[in-house]
């Protein structure tokens, strides 16, 4: 005669495969949906024209060029000239924004430091109000490198595998 309780036993230990069977399943349909919707909405960008970008927030860093017996390189909307707005990065740290005691009072470097300063909290590059008073500015965490990056770094050249081969 057959046990009732190894019947039950093993009746549980077969449900309970086939219900973990199912949440695994699951999972994988659920990240595989996932996947295909992140692969949907990049496609979608990339058909997307600027005015499009600018409503879902992405943007594209710009710069301006002014003519004054020379070219000008102004930084996006303001009045920064882009050679002051690099002095002022390397004149930074990874923690630190460049501090104004290093521009003098009155001059138009300080002016230019200002301006930058504003920008870069209204950005939120900066912290406002941080480190000792308000001659020291804190950058959020990977701020300046990124602003390295969108600004100043020169894409990577291309270079033929085929000849490394020979």
């Amino acid at each position: 005669m057959v046990d009732f309780f190894s019947i039950s036993i093993g009746l549980w230990f077969l449900g309970t495969l086939a219900a973990l069977w199912i949440f695994i399943a699951g999972l994988w349909k659920s990240r595989a949906d996932y996947n295909y919707s992140i692969v949907a909405v990049a496609h979608e960008i990339k058909e997307m024209n600027p005015d499009q970008w600018q409503a879902l927030g992405i943007r594209f860093p710009e710069l301006r060029i002014r003519w004054d017996g020379k070219p000008i390189n102004y930084l996006e909307d303001t009045d920064i000239r882009l050679e002051n707005f690099q002095k002022f990065l390397d004149d930074s740290d990874d923690m630190q924004f460049a501090p104004e005691r290093l521009y003098g009072d009155g001059t138009q470097m300080r002016r230019q430091w200002m301006m930058c300063r504003d920008y870069l909290i209204e950005r939120n590059f900066l912290i406002d109000n941080s480190a000792s008073g308000n001659h020291s500015w804190l950058w959020r965490t990977g701020r300046r490198r990124q602003l390295i990056n969108m600004y100043f770094e020169q894409p990577m050249p291309l270079q033929d595998l085929n000849s490394l081969a020979e």
